[in-house]
């Protein structure tokens, strides 16, 4: 990657986070004023004193469906999540790209309120598919040859967290509904393997030199992602 290309990447994800810091700034009042006023959160709140427990569902780009678990104080937050991109094609490359990842992140609420950064970890594997046709046998056959490799990250992620209480009750269950953004660095990357699959047999094959070093360049750029939206319910 060049380094304006980097310089350009970085300044964009920047941007983002300005966005998300102004628009935390503008709801974060509105959100509270449409709770019930008589709803407080004391300390105490939680399945576990001070402590809301839970769970979420998201879509996000690049990384697609997810799911994540939460625990979160007033102040702090732990949780995991796993993603899953399924099989996409990507127009104009001839190439469909899926992707799997598990990460765990620490999260910082430095007003209490849905403002929040803080930093990811985990582990990514990713695979790309791409149809050919070989002659077998002096006729032609569709086979499909398919590179996967393998990665751990690690990285910053700011976003916002808004809970809003389902119940007049302080110590109800709370609808959460969140955005975030961040930047996954590779720390360590596979070498890609290869496989070839025609009528139902698969082979490891040598390595297909195009497909290999695009996944390869891949896995070890840094990725910038954004969770789209993620709607849950804490405890």
């Amino acid at each position: 990657m060049s380094s304006r290309s980097a310089y350009f990447r970085t300044t964009r994800w920047l941007r983002c986070c300005a966005v998300l810091v102004t628009i935390s700034t503008l709801v974060s009042p509105a959100i509270a004023r449409a709770a019930p006023p008589d709803v407080k959160r004391p300390r105490d709140a939680g399945v576990l004193p001070g402590i809301r427990l839970g769970a979420a569902l998201g879509l996000g780009a690049p990384e697609g469906l997810a799911f994540a678990v939460i625990v979160r104080s007033l102040h702090f937050g732990v949780g995991g999540r796993a993603t899953y991109l399924p099989l996409v094609a990507i127009p104009g490359l001839g190439v469909e790209l899926a992707r799997f990842s598990a990460s765990g992140d620490v999260r910082v609420y430095p007003f209490g309120g849905a403002f929040f950064f803080g930093a990811v970890a985990g582990y990514g594997r990713s695979l790309a598919v791409v149809p050919r046709s070989v002659a077998v046998a002096e006729m032609p056959t569709r086979v499909r040859a398919s590179v996967f490799a393998a990665s751990a990250f690690a990285g910053p992620e700011l976003g916002l967290q808004f809970r809003i209480p389902l119940t007049p009750s302080a110590r109800g269950p709370e609808l959460t509904i969140g955005t975030d953004l961040g930047l996954a660095i590779p720390i360590w990357t596979s070498e890609p393997r290869a496989t070839l699959t025609a009528q139902g047999l698969t082979v490891p094959v040598a390595q297909d030199d195009a497909t290999a070093s695009t996944l390869r360049s891949l896995a070890r750029t840094p990725l910038p992602w954004l969770g789209l939206l993620s709607v849950g319910v804490l405890l």
